[in-house]
């Protein structure tokens, strides 16, 4: 008998989690929870699952931040994201970012598994469950604060929309990592926006209703 691939669950909700394992478990070895977003790398390294189950939202570090190290230090592994946030923008950040499959945490088991088997065939996949963009761009509104912001927060988003991770914009930008959380915690509280995710979410739109 083949031996079971590994997965390896990433998720700080523990009857996410649970019932996760409970549903996965007679068809794959699952590995975890791992509930903090700083001790997820060290185990995709250790352990080297086929499949690494990541939610986005973590105490820590986010799993949006994650996605661009773990595709680079293990490249293997294929990132199947399962989030609260069925977003196209948020979801087409994180299949740049090296995530292969994206799904919204209401999808079904089957679906699941679909996506499961899909990323392990070297193939991506975006649930239909994700609102498709509107047609010219994204009708939402910007917040009224985004016009005062300095070139350099501009220019941080931008680097944000394009999927660069907070190191790759480090280097570009020639200042520390530390430097550039340290924008992205001061741009979430001048623009009101409480995560990570709804960062990059408003990168993502301010570069599609901005760019000629």
């Amino acid at each position: 008998m083949a031996d079971k691939l590994r997965l390896l669950l990433v998720d700080d909700h523990e009857l996410v989690s649970q019932g996760l394992t409970a549903l996965l478990a007679p068809h794959y070895e699952v590995h975890g929870p791992i509930r903090d977003g700083h001790e997820v790398l060290a185990a995709v390294l250790q352990l080297k699952p086929d499949v690494l189950i990541l939610d986005l939202s973590l105490p820590g570090r986010s799993g949006i931040d994650l996605l661009p190290e773990i595709h680079k230090r293990a490249p293997r592994v294929a990132v199947v994201v399962l989030t609260g946030h069925a977003d196209w923008s948020l979801a087409k950040s994180a299949l740049l970012l090296g995530a292969s499959a994206f799904l919204p945490k209401d999808s079904g088991v089957e679906e699941l598994e679909v996506a499961i088997r899909t990323v392990l065939q070297g193939r991506q996949y975006l649930s239909p469950r994700v609102p498709a963009p509107r047609v010219g761009g994204d009708g939402a509104a910007l917040p009224p604060a985004w016009s005062a912001l300095t070139p350099r927060q501009v220019e941080i988003l931008q680097h944000m929309a394009k999927g660069l991770s907070a190191d790759e914009t480090a280097e570009k930008l020639g200042v520390s990592a530390h430097t550039i959380h340290f924008h992205r915690r001061n741009l979430r509280r001048v623009l009101g926006i409480e995560s990570e995710e709804g960062l990059i979410r408003f990168a993502a739109l301010l570069q599609a209703r901005t760019q000629p």
